[in-house]
């Protein structure tokens, strides 16, 4: 490998020089950095991602301890019947991490965009919330089920509005228009915020 040198650089001058063109003649070197090289973009979005990472480190290791310690509390109460499948948590772990490059773009933009701490000051995750979404839910998988196996037939006017008389399906209307108009009101708000 023939080496060229800047105009005016002295390789016997810097001992540190030399070395690291004795490192490049190796095959395996210059291959490990032509590889880092070609990656350099995923690095810096990696970097840029463990710099906000880092910068709310005090944010996430309050809420990982937190985390930590509600797992210690549900793992005493609740003993596994069988032993855990460590060969399968470090599988998962390995499918994880491989992943884990297509989703830094994303991560990156949630922390720069305060993302997380806009949802967490949204209500989303309070208690209230979080009993309506599931509350939602599991109507939802009761429902589809029923509509599976026998679905409500509606043909006209006169057929909804028999429906309407069901109680079940009545105090579904009245929570959904009580959503509808909360919605309105809060868009209400927000649009004179915007004026």
């Amino acid at each position: 490998m023939t080496h060229s040198s800047p105009p005016g650089a002295d390789i016997g001058a810097s001992p540190e020089v030399a070395g690291l063109l004795m490192r490049l003649e190796d095959p395996r070197v210059a291959s490990g950095l032509q590889n880092l090289l070609d990656h350099v973009d995923l690095l810096a979005i990696l970097a840029v991602g463990l710099d906000g990472f880092v910068a709310r480190s005090e944010l996430i290791g309050g809420a990982l301890a937190d985390s930590v310690t509600e797992l210690r509390t549900a793992a005493e109460a609740t003993k596994p019947a069988e032993p855990v499948d460590l060969a399968g948590v470090v599988t998962s772990l390995v499918a994880l991490s491989s992943a884990l490059p297509k989703f830094t773009p994303t991560i990156t933009r949630v922390a720069d965009e305060d993302f997380l701490a806009n949802m967490l000051d949204s209500g989303i995750f309070s208690p209230d919330s979080l009993a309506h979404i599931g509350l939602l839910a599991s109507a939802v998988n009761q429902g589809a089920s029923a509509a599976a196996a026998q679905p409500i037939q509606i043909k006209g006017a006169m057929s909804m509005y028999r429906q309407i008389k069901d109680p079940d399906i009545a105090r579904g209307l009245g929570y959904t228009l009580s959503i509808l108009k909360a919605v309105g009101r809060v868009l209400a708000t927000d649009q004179q915020k915007g004026q």
